[in-house]
């Protein structure tokens, strides 16, 4: 899934997939994030609300993103 803007230039990436999780039956598990850099928290906001609404497209009762710590910078966490 690519994050773009109202322009169609791409801000991010996102690789996911469709997980059984036994507390929530579906998941939405995002695995890889690639991303430019944005001043402030406009981007890692956008990720989320797209994951968000990817999983409810999905049917999808839960999302989880995995990502390193080490990977984030400070304000992204």
């Amino acid at each position: 899934m690519a994050v773009t803007d109202r322009r169609g230039t791409m801000h991010a990436v996102i690789a996911y997939r469709i997980a059984d999780d036994l507390r929530f039956a579906r998941s939405l598990r995002v695995g890889e994030i690639l991303m430019g850099r944005l001043p402030g928290g406009t981007l890692p906001r956008a990720i989320l609300a797209c994951a968000g609404r990817l999983a409810d497209e999905l049917g999808s009762a839960s999302v989880q993103i995995d990502v390193l710590e080490d990977a984030l910078a400070p304000g992204d966490r």
